[in-house]
């Protein structure tokens, strides 16, 4: 489509051109879309709710993931380091009626889908005993 604009100051006429490119199929939006495994995808809308996913918005990118908390697997209080207080931590929530971790992602650190004893566990010997680091988050 083409357009024409014309503009007159005193003798002199000055005319210029306008190009339109009309697009035939509609624009595709994209987003982040979140699922319950904490993975993310980016997709349209109409997509990810048929997907049984979480729509974060259009344009939204799945990096950094917006669909987990999980930052550091052991860091049960949300403190950005991994120590003994993480420990002191879990116990309460676990045998003294403490408040959940923050995330609770982080605090399943075998990533086993599961808050338990194994937990504990693998972040006691992991602080103590020379084990291997807690599981990476997503």
């Amino acid at each position: 489509v083409h357009i024409l604009f014309s503009r007159t100051e005193g003798t002199s006429t000055e005319e210029s051109y306008l190009s339109l490119c009309l697009l035939e199929e509609p624009l595709i939006v994209t987003g982040a879309c979140c699922f319950a495994d904490g993975s993310c995808a980016t997709m349209e809308q109409a997509d990810c709710e048929a997907a049984g996913g979480q729509y974060m918005g259009d344009d939204a990118p799945c990096d950094p993931n917006p669909c987990t908390c999980c930052n550091l697997r052991g860091d049960m209080d949300n403190s950005e380091v991994r120590d003994v207080s993480d420990l002191t931590y879990y116990v309460d929530y676990m045998f003294g009626g403490g408040p959940a971790p923050v995330c609770e992602e982080e605090g399943d650190v075998d990533n086993n889908t599961v808050l338990d004893v194994s937990d504990l566990t693998y972040l006691v010997d992991w602080l103590f005993g020379g084990g291997p680091d807690p599981v990476p988050c997503p």
